[in-house]
């Protein structure tokens, strides 16, 4: 199957990759500034997503653009009648800049039975399969989640799409929506009861959650402007506490489970191995033509940030 990718960052870092990885083809490509970059690959390159879709014979639409756009993109293949050309469309996520637009592409996505995925990275970890077992074995009586880094705004103070809420960035848009999907990947739902986060500061920095998960204590600290690095999910009762623990500078690579402080696994797999897995399952939908089972996942974390939107009283959507 051939691939149209738009988008030349990870489009190309990322994407491109992982498509050549689960056997599909790069076939082309569409950014504005595509003729700027230096692109290892025998690939048809367009400025324009029109012209690029116009052409496109068909195969998988791949879309690694801003959210705005990627709503943008999904309704012109509507109102153009071009769904035909695409066998199935790989989506980033936030899937799109407004929570209304997001159900509403949802739902004509499953309307028309197009076949479809978000590439929700974290969920294809099988140590997070791991430890998603262990959490089904034991007694928790409190779950805690902290992840903390420094976004490159707080580095090289470059203005961008991805600290802007009304953009689909920020922390909670951008960020955020990943450890929510992680949480339902692994207790299918979670409740948000409370939140403290600084209303002085310029942008979301960082928020901390008390809610609940099955009637189970949470427990969130989220932090995008730290030095410390540490991605750890932790699962305790009164004898044991599992950790699902990152601190290297990988964001998927190098995770591990501990038993209070014995290892039980590692994980080395990286960013473009699960979105290859992203891609084999996509493929998988094709040919069997089987329903897009995931979407609940999908409203339910977007629903769930704009629920923590409206609890920040919309007070970064500037």
């Amino acid at each position: 199957m051939k691939c149209l990718i738009i988008g030349s960052n990870f489009g190309l870092e990322g994407h491109s990759k992982a498509i050549k990885k689960a056997s599909l083809i790069p076939d082309s490509i569409a950014s504005p500034n595509i003729y700027k970059k230096k692109i290892g690959l025998v690939i048809n390159k367009y400025q324009s997503y029109y012209e690029a879709i116009e052409k496109f014979d068909k195969g998988i639409l791949v879309l690694s653009t801003l959210p705005k756009i990627q709503t943008e993109i999904i309704n012109y293949i509507f109102k153009k009648n071009y769904k035909k050309k695409f066998l199935g469309i790989m989506l980033e996520k936030p899937i799109s800049n407004s929570f209304l637009e997001t159900k509403k592409i949802l739902k004509r996505l499953e309307k028309e039975k197009i076949f479809f995925n978000v590439n929700f990275i974290f969920a294809n970890l099988e140590i997070l399969k791991s430890f998603k077992k262990i959490s089904k074995k034991i007694k928790i009586n409190q779950i805690i989640y902290e992840w903390k880094f420094k976004q490159a705004y707080f580095i090289n103070k470059k203005k961008t799409w991805k600290t802007k809420t009304n953009e689909g960035g920020g922390l909670i848009n951008f960020y955020f929506i990943h450890l929510a999907y992680n949480l339902i990947t692994l207790f299918d739902n979670l409740r948000i009861d409370s939140v403290e986060f600084d209303k002085n500061s310029k942008h979301l920095e960082k928020i901390k959650i008390n809610g609940s998960i099955n009637d189970i204590p949470l427990k969130i600290n989220f932090d995008i402007n730290c030095n410390e690095r540490i991605h750890c999910l932790s699962l305790k009762n009164k004898h044991n506490e599992y950790k699902l623990l990152n601190t290297s500078e990988k964001w998927t690579e190098n995770f591990k489970i501990f038993k209070n402080n014995l290892l039980l696994e590692k994980s080395f797999e990286s960013r473009i191995d699960l979105t290859t897995k992203e891609y084999k399952k996509l493929i998988k939908k094709i040919l069997k033509k089987s329903d897009n089972k995931e979407i609940k996942k999908y409203q339910l974390a977007h629903h769930i940030c704009n629920k923590l939107n409206n609890l920040v009283h919309n007070h970064y959507q500037k």
